[in-house]
């Protein structure tokens, strides 16, 4: 209740008693709020109705209205709402409009103060149609430029400050675009300019015209991203067109520099709400050079541009998992009677056809992504179905091919066509090649290497041999020098054939230890041949191993293709 409030002198002594006797009666706090209950204002409430009847059972009973009005909380106002609501008692008839009309004519005061400090001023207006529009489209705006007493200023400076995009507008006869410009208001105080974004690619008309008929059918109501689904599939359908050129060029244009196709970046809620793009474009009169002044007609406007491409991107890659063949295509490939090298040629060649139809540089981003998880799905669900023997080259041609379409499709081309080629020149340069024949010298030199081959058990018996087949001849030679040097002995040889056998038996002696020497180095020398031979025979396993794995290494390269 607002005052004029009631003291308690202004009540008499009817009202006053018919107050007292309610508060001396009533029984509990919410029985005494009850009571008093005005709406829409803050009356007695429970704490304060607690307050009134702890006072008066202190005092034991109210015999005054002066009693209530001084307890805490109570005040002018509550007591006031206090009587009114207990009694016929209410404020003077015309204290109200009294107090309402002195209250304005003090307001009215100090607006004329403030108008005559205040030096006269114009006004600039400025207003935009639509207020929020779709990224790639263009906001109208239009300056109003008028004096203190409200007609236009006519042939006067206005610049205009962006925070975003680019103006464009005219100052005369001269066309100015920026993200500050200065233009001249025409015979009505008007200024008629545009704001768009600033690209750093140009676009023709034609392209953007495209663009922005294919935005207007996505309309300017405040439904969310989830419910416009079918609008954004639709736009998606005209991008992938035939004839959609100048609209795929518009949108490439604009998705480079404000989308991303990393899902990653994507707002959490990209299909609950539309990203804004908040743009605040200040108006103001511009001053004479001349005129120094702290106060100028200004204003600031703040329009938005909804961010459409994170809901486009999800509509465009459902349509691609709705309409593409490509993983029905992948599952039917065939790998019966065919090694991985036709078999990878049979996958690739389709990935290449679908990439191929792909238009534009938003379609073939997200045509590289599609083909990518269609190659991965075909490793997980279809390599069980090829022969075992073929899987690892398969397993290894994906995996490259998977990496090629991560560097984009003119990498994934490149690379299909050097593997093709490169599949081309091995195919012929092995036509001509009986690597069968090749095999089967190699096997032939092998096994007459390991039927050569002596090894250290028969290099050791044959020293032995040697050895004992030495000692008994020596045995058998001094035995047979014995024998006749008895003989001689017996016949009563002189001494001097005795020293002449002895002699004889001498170099018979050294002579045979000359020969044993010589067996032993002729055993060393059969050792040392072993050892070559053995070594030749590492060398030519090694390099038939080499020969092995240069024709895997082919074979694997075959399939994979250029790296």
């Amino acid at each position: 209740m607002g005052p004029p409030y009631l003291s308690p002198n202004d009540i008499d002594a009817a009202h006053a008693a018919q107050v007292l006797e309610f508060l001396n009666a009533v029984g509990t706090p919410q029985e005494l709020a009850g009571a008093v209950e005005i709406p829409g204002e803050l009356d007695i409430g429970l704490r304060v109705a607690a307050r009134i009847l702890a006072r008066r059972d202190e005092l034991g009973s109210f015999s005054d209205l002066s009693q209530v009005y001084a307890i805490p909380y109570v005040g002018p106002e509550r007591f006031t709402e206090l009587v009114t609501s207990l009694s016929a008692a209410r404020p003077p008839a015309g204290a109200a409009e009294d107090y309402q009309g002195a209250l304005l004519s003090r307001v009215l005061e100090r607006l004329e103060r403030l108008e005559m400090l205040a030096p006269v001023s114009a006004t600039v207006k400025l207003s935009a149609l639509p207020r929020e529009i779709w990224l790639g489209q263009e906001t109208r705006l239009l300056a109003e430029v008028r004096d203190a007493n409200g007609r236009p200023l006519v042939d006067c400076d206005l610049t205009l400050v962006t925070t975003w995009g680019r103006l464009r507008g005219r100052a005369g006869l001269q066309e100015v675009s920026g993200s500050t410009v200065t233009v001249r208001t025409d015979h009505l105080g008007l200024c008629k300019l545009h704001l768009g974004a600033a690209l750093g690619e140009g676009l023709t008309g034609v392209e953007q015209a495209s663009l922005r008929s294919a935005l207007a059918v996505l309309g300017h109501d405040e439904e969310v991203p989830r419910a416009k689904l079918p609008a954004l599939a639709a736009l998606a359908e005209r991008y992938r067109a035939p004839g959609g050129a100048s609209l795929r060029r518009a949108v490439d244009v604009f998705f480079r520099q404000y989308g991303s196709p990393d899902n990653a970046d994507a707002p959490v809620d990209s299909l609950a709400r539309w990203p804004r793009i908040a743009v605040t474009v200040l108006a103001y009169l511009t001053p004479a050079p001349e005129a120094a002044t702290a106060q100028v007609p200004m204003t600031l406007l703040i329009v938005q541009q909804r961010n459409w491409f994170y809901a486009w991107l999800w509509a465009y890659r459902q349509l691609l998992q709705a309409q593409s063949s490509l993983a029905a295509s992948l599952a039917d490939v065939e790998g019966r009677e065919r090694g991985s090298s036709g078999i990878l040629d049979d996958v690739f060649g389709r990935i290449g056809s679908f990439l191929h139809a792909q238009d534009g540089w938003v379609g073939r981003t997200l045509g590289q992504e599609f083909a990518e998880a269609s190659l991965t799905n075909f490793v997980q669900r279809e390599l069980a179905k090829f022969p075992e023997q073929e899987r690892t080259a398969l397993l290894t041609g994906v995996t490259a091919g998977i990496r090629s379409l991560a560097g984009g499709s003119a990498v994934f081309s490149a690379v299909e066509a050097s593997r093709l080629g490169l599949s081309t020149r091995i195919d012929r340069g092995l036509a001509g090649v009986d690597t069968r024949q090749q095999l089967d010298r190699f096997q032939g030199r092998l096994e007459a290497i390991e039927n050569d081959a002596v090894t250290r058990q028969d290099l050791t018996g044959l020293q032995q041999a040697v050895r004992s087949q030495v000692a008994l001849d020596t045995a058998r030679q001094i035995g047979q020098l014995q024998v006749d040097v008895d003989t001689r002995l017996a016949a009563k040889a002189d001494v001097a054939q005795v020293d002449a056998l002895s002699e004889r038996i001498g170099d018979l002696q050294g002579r045979d230890s000359a020969l044993i020497e010589g067996l032993s180095r002729e055993v060393l020398e059969l050792q040392g041949q072993s050892r070559e031979l053995r070594d030749g025979l590492a060398v030519a396993t090694t390099r038939i191993n080499t020969v092995d794995s240069d024709v895997a290494g082919l074979a694997i390269r075959l399939r994979e293709g250029p790296r």
